[in-house]
C-alpha cells in the first residue's frame, strides 16, 4: 500500500510539474509571438517619421551646399590675396 501512495504522489507531483513547463511554455511563446508582431509594425513608416526622414536629407543637403560654397569662397578669397601680393611687387 506504501509503495502504490508513493507512486500516486510522484505521479501527482510530476503531473503538476509538466503543467507548469507547459504553462510557462505557452506564456513564453504568446509573449515572443506579442513582441516580434510590434515588432514589425515598427518597421512601416508613418506620415510623420518620413516627413522628418524628408526634413533631415534636406538640411543635409543644404549643409553640403552651404560648405561647398564656403570652399568655393575661401579660394576666390586666396586668388585674390594672391593678385594682390603679385601686383605689389
Amino acid at each position: 500500500m506504501e509503495l502504490l501512495s508513493i507512486t500516486n504522489a510522484l505521479n501527482a507531483s510530476f503531473t503538476i510539474f509538466a503543467r507548469k513547463v507547459i504553462i510557462v511554455a505557452a506564456i513564453t511563446a504568446a509573449a515572443a509571438l506579442a513582441s516580434s508582431a510590434l515588432l514589425a509594425g515598427c518597421e512601416k513608416k508613418g506620415p510623420a517619421e518620413k516627413a522628418g526622414e524628408n526634413i533631415d536629407k534636406a538640411a543635409r543637403k543644404t549643409g553640403d551646399a552651404v560648405e561647398k560654397a564656403a570652399d568655393k569662397a575661401g579660394e576666390a578669397v586666396e586668388n585674390a590675396g594672391d593678385k594682390v601680393k603679385d601686383a605689389t611687387r
